[in-house]
């Protein structure tokens, strides 16, 4: 066990239980232990994203939507907005879930960068359409597992996010392009997000009306990726992140404690509660942590604020 002065400066820097027990790693193991903790880091911190692109005419079921096999001028302009048309096959960057090897979720998608994030879109024209099957599942498969999903839409009634059935769609952004001014093409944009949402930014204008270009292209991009943002911390997925996290910590550290079983008497109990409470040892949880990185470790285990972006 550590030593009382350095045992409080940890508790006090981690912001941990002071009735947390505290053991050092070995230097033979720190070295692996760091390397792996910092590619966890990374992967707390997203940097890809995938979200769908549904093609809509007003008034349509969502059946109806995801059906639309042909698109409009103005939906392709749009789609040139938003990124580059790329070939699947062969495909080396972030892919989505979307099949690089064999066509299976069509030949072509929307691919681009923004701000050091890779982003895949979900375009439900590029995506396969079955003639006999009236709910399109291949698409849905693809934008129903998609937290944050653009609707074109081609019509001016008001569109409803009921219309979609996916408990895991939390955030639509409904885009409308405007009759053009002096050849300059405009676009109008709604956001509709579940209850369970915080507010994230940029905030729309009022009215929210943008001229087709490079600035609207960043606010649009920006508000997506806030919004996915946004939405995983909320109720509906907090809990899931959290048990994801755990699980995760739970194989970087399962070595550790693997190598040092004598400071564990109670290897045979370990689980994921190790990472948080257990019982099997008394007078509180079990930490195994390095002393040079138990504060990285404790912040990331309590990451909660949304990376947000800004203009």
């Amino acid at each position: 066990l550590m030593n009382q002065k350095k045992r409080r400066e940890i508790v006090r820097c981690a912001g941990i239980d002071s009735e947390t027990k505290l053991y050092k790693v070995t230097s033979e193991a720190k070295a692996d232990f760091s390397e792996q903790l910092v590619k966890f880091n990374k992967q707390t911190f997203q940097k890809m994203y995938k979200f769908g692109v549904v093609f809509a005419y007003a008034g349509q079921t969502e059946s109806e939507m995801l059906s639309n096999d042909l698109t409009s001028p103005d939906f392709e302009e749009f789609l040139q907005l938003l990124g580059d048309r790329v070939q699947l096959q062969g495909f080396t960057n972030f892919r989505g879930g979307l099949d690089v090897k064999a066509n299976t979720t069509g030949t072509h998608s929307t691919y681009t960068k923004f701000q050091d994030c890779e982003i895949m879109f979900h375009v439900s024209t590029m995506l396969p359409h079955s003639s006999s099957d009236l709910q399109q599942l291949e698409r849905k498969r693809h934008i129903g597992n998609d937290v944050v999903v653009i609707v074109f839409q081609d019509g001016e009634q008001p569109f409803s996010p009921e219309t979609f059935r996916s408990h895991f769609n939390h955030v639509f952004v409904v885009v409308s392009k405007l009759k053009a001014v002096k050849d300059q093409s405009l676009y109008q944009v709604a956001v509709a997000s579940h209850a369970s949402v915080q507010p994230y930014g940029p905030i729309l204008p009022c009215p929210a009306v943008f001229q087709s270009g490079a600035e609207f292209r960043n606010f649009l991009l920006t508000k997506l990726i806030n919004a996915e943002q946004s939405a995983i911390q909320g109720s509906s997925f907090s809990d899931k992140l959290s048990r994801t996290r755990e699980a995760q910590l739970s194989e970087l550290i399962k070595p550790v404690i693997f190598q040092h079983k004598k400071l564990l008497p109670h290897r045979a109990g370990f689980n994921k509660s190790l990472l948080r409470t257990s019982s099997s040892t008394s007078g509180g949880s079990v930490r195994v942590l390095s002393t040079l990185e138990n504060t990285a470790l404790s912040r990331l285990e309590r990451a909660g604020a949304p990376q947000t972006l800004t203009l």
